[in-house]
């Protein structure tokens, strides 16, 4: 197994540009996941790293080699499509030797498949065809598939989107502990927020047909590179503001923020779980605990709840501020406000600011 590094790649299609310079580097045995929305490049670069399509600059390595002029066939690069794509009149463990050199023993075969579908779960599900199962055990087999010719890295293109919502997270689950399991390096493509923060080691955020930001999913969320990263990667409230001297003052009040060494007009990001909600006088005398910079209790900013959106795990609250202002807050459990409710508004924590000009 070996590490990935992709180095400013460049590529356009009928004289479009999809990548302008992407780069991204994954160590050996960790599993990082290319988000970013539809049309950014993610599927291009990953076709790419495949050698499905050739780059017109830049540069993919496998463990130190460089492959970006070889075929797909010679770079021991194993993919898994958003779709199974199983042969139907294979087996599953027909599906699952496909792709292994030939010249070996059959021993040797069927003891490598029966290897590959006991890493995904699968063990004893050789001989039944792919109709006979589920999505999510299509999707399995064709990880094992992937797998079983030992390749340097494992490629995921949106694996789980043909899956109902329900079977998803499962689904995601099993394949990163086979994943894990193999060690495999492996890059994950999908558009959703969720999926790449619970899978992945390394999140690279891609827009505009650039990686803009890539860290560990807990980094990339709590301190986003610029605004877009920040209302990309979760929720977030933006609120326009003027920060001068680390305080950040917007709708919400004065406000702390991360950074001391940025001023001037922008735009405060906080994640609706810092907000805050209280109904009526009980906020605290001296507003401790929230991000507000010496703003008394008294001058607390206050709104009326417009919408609540129970989850079962925790609600989302809809306040709409005396100055119009919307802000959503997250609060964790039953809700304990009801449409209608005035509420004062806190901040738990500092803030992002992104200054305007960014």
């Amino acid at each position: 197994m070996s590490g990935l590094t992709v180095s400013g790649i460049v590529k356009a299609f009928d004289g479009a540009p999809v990548l302008r310079g992407a780069s991204l580097s994954v160590r050996e045995g960790s599993f990082a996941a290319v988000l970013g929305p539809s049309g950014c490049g993610k599927t291009t670069l990953l076709r790419i790293v495949a050698g499905f399509e050739r780059a017109d600059a830049g540069s993919v390595s496998l463990g130190g080699r460089e492959v970006t002029a070889l075929p797909p066939e010679k770079r021991r690069v194993g993919i898994v499509p958003q779709e199974a794509a199983l042969f139907p009149h294979l087996s599953v463990a027909r599906n699952v030797g496909f792709g292994l050199p030939r010249g070996g023993s059959r021993a040797e075969w069927s003891s490598r498949v029966e290897e590959c579908l006991e890493l995904v779960g699968l063990a004893g599900y050789g001989s039944r065809m792919p109709h006979e199962l589920s999505g999510g055990q299509q999707q399995r087999v064709a990880l094992a598939r992937a797998l079983a010719p030992r390749p340097g890295v494992v490629l995921l293109d949106e694996p789980f989107n043909a899956l109902d919502r329900s079977l998803r997270g499962v689904v995601r689950d099993e394949v990163r502990s086979a994943v894990k399991r193999a060690g495999a390096t492996c890059v994950l493509v999908t558009h959703d927020q969720e999926e790449a923060l619970s899978m992945a080691d390394v999140v690279a955020v891609m827009r505009d047909g650039l990686i803009v930001q890539s860290d560990t999913p807990a980094e990339v969320y709590a301190s986003p590179v610029d605004l877009g990263v920040a209302t990309f990667v979760g929720e977030a409230v933006v609120l326009d503001a003027i920060s001068s001297g680390g305080v950040a003052s917007c709708a919400l009040g004065r406000l702390r923020q991360r950074s001391n060494g940025v001023a001037g007009a922008g735009f405060v990001a906080l994640r609706p779980e810092q907000v805050t909600l209280t109904a009526g006088s009980a906020l605290p005398a001296d507003g401790a605990g929230n991000g507000q910079a010496g703003s008394p209790a008294s001058a607390a900013p206050r709104g009326r709840v417009a919408r609540v959106e129970f989850f079962g795990h925790d609600a989302a609250v809809t306040v709409t501020m005396d100055d119009g202002v919307v802000i959503r807050a997250r609060t964790r459990g039953v809700a304990v406000h009801q449409v209608g409710d005035m509420v004062e508004v806190g901040v738990d924590g500092p803030v992002l600011f992104f200054p305007a000009a960014g």
